[in-house]
């Protein structure tokens, strides 16, 4: 089941960065619950979102002042139920600014439906490797 759960979430990605949200969203469970870190995260999000609809939120209100952004998987960790993925977001705001901006994510599933996703900061690397069962 684990390397389904990293195709799941390979193909979750590439829906997210076609804003396909409804694919990307397509094997969250009805409860799914967003979290981020304080690092993870910027002064307008909440450190929770909950459901499907708390995930679109975050996304229009996460996406809105960009032109362009997709996010880059580097890598991707299989740990049984859990899957970290080391991320880049590229951005382009209508004004020019470019931004490069690596995360690690921890998705956790419940068979094939996500139940968890947790976003943190890059150098919070060792505090995912523990949320997903793994070691560096």
């Amino acid at each position: 089941m684990s390397q389904e759960n990293v195709e799941l979430l390979r193909r979750a990605y590439e829906a997210w960065n076609r804003r396909d949200f409804d694919s990307a969203l397509a094997n969250s469970d009805p409860d799914v619950e967003w979290t981020f870190t304080a690092e993870a995260r910027g002064a307008a999000f909440r450190s929770v979102y909950r459901g499907p609809q708390g995930v679109r939120e975050f996304w229009d209100t996460f996406i809105e002042p960009w032109e362009e952004v997709n996010v880059e998987v580097e890598e991707i960790r299989d740990a049984g139920d859990s899957v970290l993925a080391l991320v880049v977001f590229h951005a382009r705001a209508r004004d020019g600014l470019e931004i490069d901006q690596p995360f690690v994510h921890v998705v956790t599933f419940r068979g094939s439906q996500v139940i968890r996703f947790e976003a943190f900061a890059e150098r919070e690397l060792q505090q995912a490797l523990e949320a997903a069962g793994l070691r560096d």
